[in-house]
């Protein structure tokens, strides 16, 4: 559904070709936070983006530098 509403012009082929891409790689950042924000409520949302970066994103990118 995140997918189809972010890029309603894609045909369903294009779709599941994106879909079987993010499941077999990672996803960006940018792209989590909106998932988590379009599937919860604001608080709980801001919750759970705390933790992960609390746990995931900030460290991964203190690995980079």
């Amino acid at each position: 559904m995140y997918l189809r509403s972010r890029y309603p012009l894609k045909n369903n082929a294009e779709i599941k070709d994106m879909l079987n891409s993010k499941m077999n790689d990672s996803i960006q950042e940018e792209e989590c936070i909106d998932i988590i924000n379009y599937m919860y409520n604001q608080e709980d949302a801001e919750i759970l983006l705390a933790k992960l970066k609390k746990y995931y994103i900030y460290p991964s990118k203190l690995a980079e530098t």
